[in-house]
C-alpha cells in the first residue's frame, strides 16, 4: 500500500474493480484511490465530504463516516454514526454522485452494513441503540426502504454494538456487543425482517471485528483492547 493512503483518520475501505473506497472517520469523508497495475494506490481520484449531526451531543456533534459497502455496480452506501444517515454515491469517472440518502432512527448511531447475497436486503447494526435495521435495496437509485428495527440484546445498557456479517448462505446475522462481549444472532426473514435468536459469549473483550473462515462454518472475533481472537461455530 502506498503513502498516498495517508489522506485522514480512521479508515475503513471497500474494493470494487479498480478502485478502493475508504471513509475517514474523523474527517467525515468518502474517497476514492484508484489502483495502479503493480496493485499500488494512486492519488485520490474523486471525494466527497458528509455534513450533520446527530441528537447524542456526545458521540454525534459531527458526522463519523463509519463503514461503505457496495450494493450494486459503482454504488455505495456509506454509513454515518455521526448523522444517522445511509448515503448511496454512485462513482462515475471522476465523481462521486450522491444517489439517495436514508435518516435512520435518531440517536442510532448506523456503523456497520452487511448487504444479503440475494442483493435485495441491507442489513445495519447501530452502534449507539443497540440495534438491528433491514432495509429494502434498489440497487440502480441507491434508494433504502425501511423495513424492520429489532434489538441486538434483551438488556441493552452499556452496550456499544460494533460489527455486522452476514453468512454465506443469507440465512443468519452476527453482529457483535462491546459491554457484554458477546456476539447477537438473528435470523433473516423471506420479507427482509430479522429476528433474535440467541447471544453468546464471544471469547474475548470488546469484540470489535467479526469474520467468517474460509470454510463458513466458523465465526472469528477480533478485539479492539487486546491482540487476541477467538473462533466460535456459527449456526
Amino acid at each position: 500500500m502506498d503513502d498516498e493512503v495517508g489522506f485522514g483518520d480512521r479508515p475503513a475501505g471497500r474494493r470494487a474493480n479498480r478502485i478502493e473506497f475508504v471513509v475517514f472517520e474523523m474527517d467525515d469523508l468518502l474517497v476514492a484511490f484508484p489502483f495502479t497495475d503493480e496493485e499500488g494506490l494512486c492519488a485520490p481520484s474523486a471525494s466527497v465530504r458528509q455534513i450533520g449531526q446527530g441528537p447524542d451531543t456526545a458521540r454525534q456533534e459531527r458526522s463519523h463516516a463509519h463503514s461503505v459497502v457496495e450494493i450494486s455496480d459503482n454504488v455505495f452506501v456509506v454509513a454515518d454514526l455521526g448523522c444517522d444517515t445511509l448515503t448511496s454515491y454512485r462513482s462515475e469517472g471522476d465523481q462521486l454522485l450522491r444517489l439517495s440518502q436514508t435518516q435512520c432512527e435518531p440517536g442510532a448511531g448506523p456503523r456497520h452494513t452487511a448487504l444479503h447475497p440475494n442483493g435485495r436486503f441491507l442489513y445495519v447494526l447501530n452502534e449507539l441503540n443497540s440495534t438491528c435495521s433491514s432495509f429494502a435495496v434498489d440497487a440502480r437509485s441507491g434508494a433504502l426502504t425501511p423495513i424492520s428495527l429489532t434489538k441486538a440484546l434483551s438488556g441493552t445498557h452499556g452496550n456499544h454494538c460494533s460489527d455486522i456479517q452476514i453468512s454465506p448462505d443469507g440465512r443468519f446475522l452476527y453482529g457483535g456487543n462491546r459491554g457484554p462481549d458477546s456476539i447477537s444472532v438473528f435470523k433473516t426473514l423471506d420479507n427482509g425482517e430479522v429476528e433474535l435468536l440467541s447471544s453468546i459469549p464471544c471469547g474475548g473483550e470488546t469484540p470489535r471485528n467479526l469474520a467468517f473462515t474460509i470454510w463458513s462454518s466458523s465465526v472469528l472475533r477480533q478485539s479492539r483492547l487486546r491482540p487476541d481472537f477467538s473462533v466460535r461455530t456459527r449456526c
